[in-house]
């Protein structure tokens, strides 16, 4: 029974963290999705982003969105602990936060926040929690960012264009080190997490 238990934890372990990296992907991909679509069709309806939600208007970005994502709950400042978990952490263990003013949860469990800057240079935020308040809430594994620049009307993942340098120091492949901010990128190119 002791062999048949060490085999299994080193079958069972393997399979479920791959298991896990492949939903953590799937529902990055799909959200991201979403949230172009939805970026395209506020472009469409008020011209640019820029005018879609001003200046720093967090609740206007909130809002602009909600539109066109389809939501079961919506949350506040007061009533963030309905939509976000109590804490977050980087891959390298480090406390991070996701800044959440606004947010709605989608059908399929996807927390999205928003964060509205209040000039065109800095692009605004979009943090997903692609499983809600459930574990492990880590930025790179099931916490991502988006950036939104103005100034190109577009919606990227975080540090989309850096250097590989870069990607690879925040997001590398055992996802044991680094912010975790850049692992965005290596989803949507497929090589995340390689050695997780």
């Amino acid at each position: 029974l002791a062999i048949i238990g060490v085999v299994a934890s080193l079958v069972i372990t393997p399979l479920y963290k791959n298991f896990q990296k492949r939903e953590w992907e799937k529902k990055y991909i799909a959200t991201f999705s979403i949230l172009r679509q939805a970026t395209e069709m506020i472009k469409s309806e008020h011209g640019s982003l820029d005018a879609a939600w001003g200046n720093a208007s967090h609740y206007t970005m909130f809002s602009r969105y909600q539109k066109y994502i389809r939501s079961v709950r919506t949350c506040n400042q007061v009533t963030m602990s309905n939509c976000f978990g109590s804490g977050y952490k980087r891959l390298d263990g480090n406390s991070a936060s996701h800044g959440a003013v606004h947010a709605l949860v989608m059908p399929n469990g996807v927390t999205i926040s928003f964060y509205a800057w209040d000039k065109v240079a800095s692009p605004d935020i979009i943090w997903i929690d692609i499983n809600g308040k459930k574990g492990p809430n880590v930025l790179g594994k099931d916490f991502h960012q988006f950036y939104i620049s103005r100034n190109h009307n577009r919606i990227v993942p975080r540090d989309a264009g850096a250097s590989e340098n870069h990607i690879r120091t925040y997001c590398p492949d055992n996802l044991k080190s680094g912010w975790g901010h850049t692992c965005g990128v290596r989803i949507l190119r497929g090589d995340y997490a390689t050695n997780y």
